[in-house]
């Protein structure tokens, strides 16, 4: 089914950076409509990077990173917007631009990577739900965390 949604719906691109098209099913249509309202509370932590996108997803603490640089970091780094995380690590460090492709984008974006964010080769990268406290997805606490928190009212209970 996710590879069926990627290729036919998505048509490989992103979740992220899909648009949304003008004849599809309303299903559909909503679920690209709301996702913004899902991406801050999915965060990917980086193991061998093979399945997180460098530019769309939430693996680094600046967020994702087609909302904070231009499309130059990715020419730094010679990849393509679909290019994944894996793509920058060789031999379980980071692969940093350097001479004229260090440019000020990409050591902005160096300086704002903690040393602690390392890629850990040897394991799979995962996905989690800062939604909740068990970090597990459910779609109650996506509704409450998509409405916000809200004080009860007095005469709630009346209802």
């Amino acid at each position: 089914m996710v590879e069926w949604v990627h290729s036919i719906l998505l048509k490989n691109q992103s979740l992220w950076a899909a648009k949304i098209p003008n004849v599809t099913s309303w299903v559909w249509r909503k679920i690209l409509q709301t996702r913004g309202l899902a991406q801050p509370f999915i965060r990917h932590i980086v193991g061998n990077g093979n399945n997180i996108s460098f530019w769309f997803d939430t693996w680094h603490p600046l967020g994702p990173l087609y909302k904070r640089f231009t499309g130059n970091l990715l020419y730094s780094f010679g990849c393509k917007p679909h290019a994944l995380v894996s793509e920058i690590i060789v031999d379980g460090r980071w692969r940093w631009p350097v001479g004229r492709k260090a440019t000020a984008e990409v050591k902005r974006f160096k300086e704002a990577t903690p040393e602690c964010l390392v890629p850990l080769t040897m394991f799979e990268d995962q996905v989690v739900w800062n939604g909740s406290s068990s970090r597990v997805f459910n779609a109650k606490n996506a509704v409450k965390k998509s409405r916000g928190s809200r004080e009860e009212v007095t005469w709630a209970k009346l209802v």
